[in-house]
């Protein structure tokens, strides 16, 4: 590596970025574990800005209740009810995302769903963008 790279390279990581979020954040492109399983999450900016801070983006992680595939912001999501015979507490659950609590509607990957319809998306925000209305 000539010195230029280096330079190049030793600079362009130390820029902090500002983030959609509302922090600042540093390119990121490492392996993380999440729920225990090893991913690989890249945080890069777009026209100076990046979208979520590594803190932001980690706790936006969510899992399919399904067959536990992670699901990151800006994910498709499909809508499922919970069967009785599922355990798990929908109200005190930071592993899923909830889509309604008096319906048991939970939100999963398009991976694992029997249909073919995307519902939504996981938003960067942390909120489901809604496609099309489900009752």
């Amino acid at each position: 590596m000539s010195f230029f790279d280096r330079f190049k390279r030793e600079n362009i990581e130390e820029v902090v970025y500002p983030t959609k979020c509302g922090h600042e954040a540093k390119p990121f492109n490492e392996a993380v574990k999440v729920f225990g399983e090893e991913i690989n999450i890249f945080l890069r900016p777009v026209n100076g800005v990046i979208d979520l801070c590594l803190n932001c983006y980690l706790k936006m992680i969510r899992k399919c209740p399904s067959c536990g595939e992670l699901i990151h912001p800006g994910d498709p999501i499909v809508f499922r009810q919970v069967d009785e015979s599922e355990n798990f507490d929908l109200v005190r659950n930071n592993e899923y995302i909830i889509v309604s609590l008096r319906n048991k509607q939970v939100a999963g990957c398009t991976k694992c769903s029997e249909i073919n319809i995307v519902h939504g998306h996981w938003n960067k925000k942390g909120k489901i963008e809604r496609l099309i209305k489900v009752s």
